[in-house]
This record gives C-alpha cells, structure tokens and sequence, in this order.
C-alpha cells in the first residue's frame, strides 16, 4: 500500500531544494563574486581589476546582482580607488608646480621628483617625457681624435638650459636655452654664444654657437666650422 504520507513529505522536500537551487547564484554571479572577493588591499595599481570586476557584474541581469556577495565590497574598494587617485593627482599638480617655479634644478632631479607620481595629468606625463629624453640626450659626445663636448641640462622657472662644457676643444658656450626639434634624430636645440681659440694665433674669438642635441649625435656649429659628435660608449 502507498503511503501517501511519506510521498508528500518527498514531494515537499524537493519542491525545497528546486526553490533553493532558484535562489542560487547563477556561473556569472559567482565568477563576479569572486573576482571581487580577490581585490585584496586597494592601491594605486588596482584600477585594472577593479574595473573588471565591475565590468563583470554590469554584465548581470538585476537578479543576478542580487545574489552578490561583495557587491559592497565592490563599491568600497571604487571609492578607496578614487580617494588614492586623486592624491596622486593633487600631488602631481604640486610636485609639478614646484619643478616649474624652481630657480634652478637640475633634469635628473626634476625626473627623479615626478618619476612615481601615477596620474594622467597630461601636463605631468608629457614634461616628463621631454626630462627622459632631455637625461638621454645629456654625457659625453665626441669625434674619433679631435673635438669632444659634455652636454647637460637644467632646469630655471620652467625653460630648459643647457650647459656644454667644450674645454676640451678648445672653447666655451655659454648657457642657452634649449627649443624642441624634431629633424634627423635630433630632439633639442639651442642657438647660444661663446668663444673659441684660435689655434694659429692662440686668442679668443667671440662666436655664435648653433647646437643640435640627440640621444647618440650632438651637432655643433660656429662660424664656417660644424661637427658631429657621436655619443662616447
């Protein structure tokens, strides 16, 4: 004989476990709870995943959100996200401003002051760039037997000076400021002034100096004279 009791009491627990397998979370849920159960302590580098995360669960039907387990997790880690950034961001535009208005620092430590700030202040990420290349375009150049300059740069309230110490060919260029160029390799530019030894007569003649600075080849020229300078290994 059936009995009915036993059926109905399996009858309602499977009508139990099929409502509780309804309010489960569904595969996309889970992998959404679980990248941002992963986020772990919120730092600069955390944009990347915070926003995969948050791409995951944008990608969730309304039930699904509310199956989540760290959605408030998620939310906390965009906000603590936010609050670093815009430090960073406040301390660029300061560090920035204070390399600008410096009377005199040197690339090297203007680079050095910006070098890990993270932000995309694109004021701060492109004079950075011009300080890599300005640091690469900076040492000892030379001709094989003859004439060889030591550039380096500084910087005074913003503008770009150049010092090249040219002793060792037989001269002195003043300090000039330095122009962007973009021509045969060259980045840099600056027309500037000195004086040159005549080797006939052993006097200093006043001369006008037209120097092009590159990362392998600097190019000085004076009067009828011109040379390249190939960057010492």
């Amino acid at each position: 004989m059936i009995d009915m009791k036993k059926i109905k009491i399996l009858m309602g627990i499977l009508l139990v476990v099929m409502l509780l397998a309804g309010c489960g979370k569904s595969e996309n849920a889970q992998k959404a709870d679980e990248m941002i159960n992963s986020l772990g302590v919120i730092t600069i580098d955390s944009r990347a995943q915070i926003e995969e995360a948050e791409c995951a669960v944008d990608t969730l039907s309304e039930k699904e959100k509310e199956s989540l387990e760290y959605y408030s997790t998620l939310l906390s880690a965009r906000e603590k996200y936010d609050e670093i950034y815009a430090e960073q961001e406040a301390l660029a535009e300061e560090k920035y401003n204070e390399v600008i208005n410096s009377s005199r620092i040197s690339v090297e430590d203007a680079y050095t002051m910006l070098a890990d700030i993270r932000c995309e202040n694109m004021n701060v990420i492109s004079f950075r760039e011009q300080l890599e290349n300005l640091i690469e375009c900076s040492g000892v150049f030379y001709e094989e037997g003859s004439y060889n300059a030591t550039a380096e740069f500084y910087l005074q309230f913003g503008d770009v000076w150049a010092e090249v110490d040219s002793n060792l060919y037989g001269g002195a260029i003043y300090d000039g400021k330095v122009l962007g160029d973009d021509s045969n390799g060259f980045l840099f530019m600056e027309e500037t002034g000195g004086v040159h030894i005549n080797p006939f007569t052993n006097r200093l003649s006043e001369v006008e100096f037209y120097i092009r600075f590159g990362k392998e080849k600097m190019y000085i020229e004076w009067g009828a004279s011109a040379y390249y300078l190939t960057r010492r290994e």
